[in-house]
């Protein structure tokens, strides 16, 4: 793997932790006008790890446009381990490399299970004749929230509308993994990463 291809994952890492940050903040507060309660510490991290996969989701839906399978697979592979990673990092309370690395192995286990899932709502979806994209990840995702932190029904009617209006970019890191499709179709060559970041 060269060091811009990690350079590329860790970027992406980056902006799809701090858009999820950003996702939490809103969710949460959403959520505590429309429930009357504030979430707990375990709810706030069940938001974060949630929206963080979902960003790893968006640009890997970019990505599977590659025609270049090897560079496809290093994308989505090396991008997953990279916001895993991060999220570790910021997550984590003891930022000592040991402590981060075993929270990672967690969390790597953690995402492999929120992919399975993802997949197979994907595919139900389809074949109810809704085409995968960003929004139907969101679907899955705040789904997935609703589960895991006991909204009703009403409760989710209520926080999903104005969640979306206040989160129209949601997928703002699709431009990012957007970028390395174009570099790469512009120029099928040894110079693609020299290109994309303009040396």
């Amino acid at each position: 793997m060269t060091p811009s291809l990690q350079e590329i994952c860790n970027l992406i890492a980056d902006q799809g932790v701090k858009k999820a940050e950003s996702l939490r903040v809103i969710f949460a507060t959403i959520s505590s006008k429309v429930t009357g309660k504030d979430l707990g510490k375990k709810e706030l991290d069940t938001v974060f790890k949630i929206f963080s996969f979902l960003n790893w989701a968006y640009a890997n839906g970019m990505w599977s446009n590659l025609s270049n399978t090897e560079l496809r697979r290093d994308l989505m592979a090396q991008s997953g381990k990279s916001i895993v990673l991060k999220l570790s990092f910021e997550m984590s309370e003891n930022k000592e490399n040991s402590h981060v690395a075993m929270y990672a192995v967690n969390l790597e286990e953690e995402f492999r299970t929120f992919a399975m899932n993802y997949i197979d709502r994907l595919k139900q979806l389809e074949r109810s004749g809704h085409q995968p994209d960003a929004n139907t990840a969101l679907l899955y995702g705040l789904e997935c929230l609703q589960d895991k932190i006991g909204f009703d029904n009403r409760e989710m009617d209520s926080i999903v509308p104005t969640f979306l209006r206040q989160s129209e970019n949601f997928a703002e890191i699709e431009k990012t993994a957007n970028q390395i499709n174009l570099a790469f179709t512009e120029t099928k060559r040894k110079g693609f990463f020299a290109r994309l970041f303009g040396s």
